[in-house]
């Protein structure tokens, strides 16, 4: 399978749902402006406020800015590990368990917390689990990376000689890195 061009198209998708979606919050915007002050033309909101102006060559000011914004800054440093080639140079497949999802929290954690973390954690592996039999009857060889906030237990689950456990030790490169799967 040609990795660059199907990594190529999905980041294409990526950059125009992306666009679409700055797009539409400018939409929203410029419509809560106009609730405020009258359109003069297509291209502009004039207001008795110079600022308030929002035309085409501001929005694609901001909308460059927006996806500056959302953009990861050190993908070449991403880009020189061995597990970006392992998952470039297979038919790689990008799992990911949240344990603990209600004993996070900032306040006392209390046992009722704990089981509904429990069967949230228990209930996402067993859908991951009918994904996985589906993906292995559509993929020819896939090769299965698992990233986590916790790894505790799930060995049992997703045996290492089985599944690639990841731990990268930085948010941006796990993010970036489940994308390229």
């Amino acid at each position: 399978m040609d990795r660059t061009i199907n990594n190529r198209t999905i980041n294409k998708k990526i950059d125009n749902v992306l666009h679409d979606s700055i797009n539409q919050a400018l939409e929203l915007i410029k419509a809560s402006i106009s609730k405020s002050y009258e359109i003069s033309d297509k291209n502009k909101i004039k207001g008795d406020n110079p600022v308030t102006d929002i035309d085409i060559e501001t929005q694609n000011l901001i909308l460059k800015n927006i996806k500056k914004e959302f953009t990861l800054r050190s993908v070449n440093s991403f880009k020189n590990t061995q597990i970006y080639k392992d998952i470039n140079n297979s038919n790689s497949v990008s799992i990911c368990v949240r344990q603990n999802r209600f004993s996070e929290r900032k306040r006392a954690i209390t046992k009722k917390d704990d089981e509904n973390s429990f069967i949230f954690t228990h209930d996402q592996i067993e859908y991951i689990k009918k994904a996985i039999n589906v993906i292995k009857s559509k993929i020819q060889n896939p090769k299965f990376f698992l990233w986590s906030n916790d790894y505790k237990n799930l060995d049992k689950f997703f045996p290492v000689n089985e599944y690639v456990h990841v731990s990268s030790g930085s948010i941006h490169s796990d993010l970036y890195l489940m994308s390229q799967a």
